[in-house]
C-alpha cells in the first residue's frame, strides 16, 4: 500500500509539472501576441542620408620641426660661457656658448700690433726711398743703392699685406669663438657644457625652428596621382581634438620608397603660437585643386549621420535604429555596430562606411536611456 501511494503522489506531481510548464508557456505566447504599450522613452532622430563632399585623401604622420639644426664647433678650446638651456627661445645671431675668447683676443691684440710694425717699417722704407729717388734725379745715387731700397719697399708691401691677412685670420677665429644661433627657434637640446673641452666640429647645441612645422605622409600611386605642391591640407592632432589647422602640400618626392612603395607627400603648417610641437601624432586630410563644387572630379558622394548618434563601448562604434516591427504600431530601439570616419570640413557629421544604409532613422538624443528592443517614442 505504501508503494502504491508513493507512485500516485509522484505521478500527480509529474503531471502538475507539465500543466505548470505548459501554462507559463501559454501565458508568454499571449502576451507576445498582445500588443506592447504605447508608452515609451522620449528620443530624437536624424535619417543617414547621402552627401557630396569635396574628394579628400587622408593619412596620418608624426610632426617634425620646419628646420632642426645641430650648432657645432668651428674653433678648438674651453666652453668659456653657456649662455642657454634646453626649451629656451633664441633669435637669430643670438649668442649661445664662446670659446676660449680671451686667447683669441690677445691673439688679435698681437696681429694688430704686427700690421702696426710692418706699416711703420713700410713708411721708413718709402721715406728712404723718396730720399734715394732725390739723389737718382741727379746721378748722385749708386744704381746698386736704388734697387736696393726698391726692393725693400716691396718687401715691406709685402710684410704689411701678410700681416693684414693674419690680422683678418685672428679677427676672423675671434668672431667664431662666439657661438650664434643661425635662425630664430627653441633650443631643443644642450649638448655641451660650460667648462669642456670642445674641439672642431663638437656638437654644442641642437635649435629648432617651430614657427612653421611639416609633416611627411605616404600616399599610393592613386591617390597622390590627384594632388599637387599648393593643394589644401586639413590637419587634426590627438594631443588637440576637435581642432583643425590649415596647411598646404610643398612637394611630393618623385618616387616612392622600396619598403612600403608609397610616395612621400609634405605639408607644411603654419604654426605662429606654437601649439602644435614636433612630434604630436597628426592625420591629414587632403583637398585636391582640381575638380568643382557640383560633382567633378573631386567630389564624391558618402552616406552621413550626426555625430550625435554614435556611441563606442569598448573601442566599437554603435548607434540605436528607430524600427517598427510588423504588426506592431510603436517604434523600437534597435542597437546596431557601425563603422565611421570623420568629416573634418563638417565636424558635426561622421561619414558611414558600413552598418546603415541611406533614410535609416538613428537617435541622436535619448540614446542613454535606451537599450535593444526599447520601446521608443520620436519627438519631433
Amino acid at each position: 500500500m505504501v508503494t502504491v501511494v508513493v507512485l500516485v503522489i509522484t505521478a500527480g506531481l509529474c503531471a502538475g509539472g507539465v500543466t505548470a510548464l505548459r501554462w507559463v508557456e501559454v501565458q508568454r505566447a499571449e502576451q507576445q501576441s498582445v500588443e506592447p504599450p504605447t508608452a515609451g522613452v522620449d528620443v530624437e532622430v536624424a535619417a543617414a542620408r547621402m552627401r557630396l563632399v569635396g574628394h579628400e585623401v587622408s593619412s596620418r604622420g608624426f610632426l617634425a620641426a620646419d628646420e632642426q639644426l645641430v650648432i657645432s664647433s668651428e674653433v678648438a678650446g674651453r666652453i668659456d660661457g653657456q649662455f642657454v638651456e634646453a626649451s629656451d627661445r633664441v633669435e637669430k645671431g643670438g649668442v649661445l656658448f664662446e670659446i676660449d675668447r680671451a686667447l683669441r683676443e690677445m691673439a688679435v691684440e698681437k696681429a694688430k700690433a704686427d700690421v702696426a710694425r710692418m706699416r711703420s717699417d713700410l713708411h721708413e722704407a718709402q721715406v728712404h726711398w723718396q730720399r734715394v729717388a732725390r739723389l737718382e734725379e741727379t746721378d748722385s745715387a749708386p744704381p746698386i743703392e736704388v734697387l736696393e731700397v726698391q726692393s725693400a719697399v716691396e718687401r715691406s708691401k709685402a710684410m704689411v699685406r701678410a700681416a693684414e691677412v693674419a690680422l683678418s685670420e685672428a679677427e676672423l677665429v675671434l668672431d667664431k669663438t662666439t657661438i650664434r644661433s643661425p635662425v630664430s627657434g627653441v633650443v631643443a637640446g644642450v649638448l655641451a657644457r660650460q667648462g669642456e673641452f670642445a674641439s672642431i666640429g663638437h656638437p654644442l647645441a641642437e635649435v629648432i625652428v617651430t614657427d612653421r612645422v611639416r609633416l611627411t605622409v605616404q600616399l599610393n600611386d592613386r591617390e597622390v596621382v590627384s594632388i599637387g605642391p599648393g593643394d589644401t591640407v586639413e590637419v587634426s592632432v590627438s594631443a588637440l581634438p576637435g581642432e583643425v589647422f590649415a596647411g598646404e602640400i610643398l612637394r611630393i618626392f618623385p618616387r616612392a620608397t622600396l619598403d612600403s612603395r608609397k610616395f612621400e607627400v609634405e605639408i607644411g603648417i603654419s604654426n605662429p603660437d606654437g601649439r602644435l610641437r614636433p612630434g604630436f601624432f597628426a592625420e591629414a586630410r587632403i583637398t585636391p585643386g582640381r575638380g568643382s563644387s557640383e560633382g567633378g572630379e573631386g567630389v564624391r558622394e558618402i552616406l552621413t549621420i550626426p555625430r550625435l548618434a554614435v556611441q563606442e563601448l569598448h573601442r566599437q562604434e554603435y548607434c540605436f535604429v528607430v524600427v517598427r516591427r510588423a504588426g506592431e504600431s510603436v517604434d523600437r530601439a534597435r542597437w546596431t555596430l557601425i563603422e565611421t570616419l570623420p568629416i573634418l570640413t563638417d565636424p558635426q557629421s561622421v561619414q558611414v562606411v558600413s552598418g546603415l544604409e541611406a533614410g535609416e532613422r538613428v537617435i541622436t538624443l535619448g540614446h542613454l536611456h535606451v537599450t535593444h528592443d526599447t520601446v521608443v517614442r520620436v519627438v519631433e
